[in-house]
């Protein structure tokens, strides 16, 4: 599965210069996409099948988050227990099965843009292109 890793900008700015509030993982397997969302009073999951849905639902998701694009996540690896308290980058980080230390939406951001094969598909905290999902 190639995930999309949606990272929600903060809502208000603070002068520890903090871009994101919140990260949220979107997936797409076997014709149906798959969009899930921890946070800590409750845990979303959305799937879609409609291509019309599918295709509005990812236009929100580009134009509202900074997505990037990783996967196929490694077999096996994310089987290591999960870290507590349960936080929405403690759960995409077992997700993708990766090793990052981060606790933070802006520290997995750079985790990953340093470490492993990314891509960005939109950047909404830079202006950055919108070249649309894939």
């Amino acid at each position: 599965m190639i995930w999309h890793i949606c990272f929600h900008p903060r809502l208000e700015r603070h002068w520890w210069g903090r871009k994101y509030g919140h990260v949220s993982i979107a997936g797409y397997h076997d014709d149906t996409w798959v969009h899930i969302d921890v946070r800590r009073e409750t845990t979303d999951v959305l799937s879609i099948y409609r291509y019309e849905d599918t295709h509005n639902y990812l236009d929100y998701l580009v134009k509202n988050t900074t997505v990037v694009r990783f996967g196929p996540a490694k077999a096996g690896v994310n089987a290591r227990a999960f870290l507590r308290p349960m936080s929405c980058v403690i759960f995409v980080k077992h997700t993708l099965g990766i090793r990052s230390r981060a606790l933070l939406p802006d520290g997995l951001l750079r985790d990953l843009l340093r470490d492993y094969d990314v891509e960005i598909i939109n950047d909404t905290q830079t202006g950055g292109t919108d070249t649309g999902p894939a």
